[in-house]
């Protein structure tokens, strides 16, 4: 009975070492960006352009106002967003199907112009700003630890992750005098927690943040198909 037992306390002691889970914080500089009411806000005569990217992966999204008394034209056809130099389509002529009931649907196509009346808001929403694999350090204690790790500091120089919103608009429906928000933000930290720092201290949510979470058993199983794909020369983080 006691070595069922010594076993089944072994057996959980493993299955709970291989379910650990950390987190890696990134925290983004945002040029131009002011925070105001949990939210980065740029702004000029025309608009307002409020980010939080708090969310796993990160929320490149965000909350467009028309300062105006006229329709602002938001020309999703001339809008990316650009994450390390790779630019990536807001309109892409998709078609979406919607149940209405008694097993019939409708089709609505996407329109590659987004009207926003005066003095209201709408919510442009598409990509994420890192969803790909962990940035690994291949270092036990900075990947794993028991609290929590710089990884690093950068600048838009030298970040791994740097990205852009360019947000085209016009007050005329046909995109006469076309203008543009640039926004640029980059990851300027990567601080990894352990799960006991992330979530049962609590790690403060900021719009300048987001985050991925990961386990030992995942980044062991990527390292792994990394190295046999590139052998030895695998990307480091410093």
């Amino acid at each position: 009975m006691e070595k069922i037992l010594l076993m089944l306390v072994v057996l959980f002691l493993c299955t709970a070492c291989s379910q650990k889970i950390f987190y890696q914080v990134y925290s983004m500089e945002t040029p131009g960006m002011a925070a105001k009411e949990n939210n980065l806000i740029y702004e000029n005569k025309d608009c307002k352009v409020a980010y939080n990217f708090w969310k796993e992966s990160g929320d490149a999204g965000f909350v467009m106002t028309n300062k105006t008394n006229r329709d602002l034209f938001v020309i999703l056809s001339k809008s990316f967003f650009i994450n390390n130099g790779m630019a990536y389509d807001y309109y892409k002529n998709r078609e979406f199907n919607y149940p209405t009931g008694n097993f019939n649907s409708i089709t609505i196509k996407e329109n590659p112009i987004i009207c926003i009346p005066p003095n209201s808001s709408k919510v442009i929403v598409e990509y994420s700003i890192y969803d790909g694999d962990i940035l690994k350090c291949y270092d036990t204690h900075r990947d794993y630890p028991k609290e929590y790790s710089l990884v690093g500091t950068f600048t838009n120089e030298d970040s791994p992750i740097v990205c852009a919103n360019r947000i085209a608009y016009s007050f005329d429906e046909r995109g006469e005098d076309l203008r543009y928000v640039e926004n640029e933000f980059w990851v300027s930290e990567i601080i990894n927690y352990s799960s006991g720092e992330f979530v049962e201290k609590g790690i403060i949510s900021s719009p300048r943040k987001f985050y991925n979470s990961y386990d030992i058993k995942t980044i062991n199983s990527r390292e792994a198909s990394e190295s046999n794909k590139y052998g030895d020369d695998v990307y480091m983080l410093p």
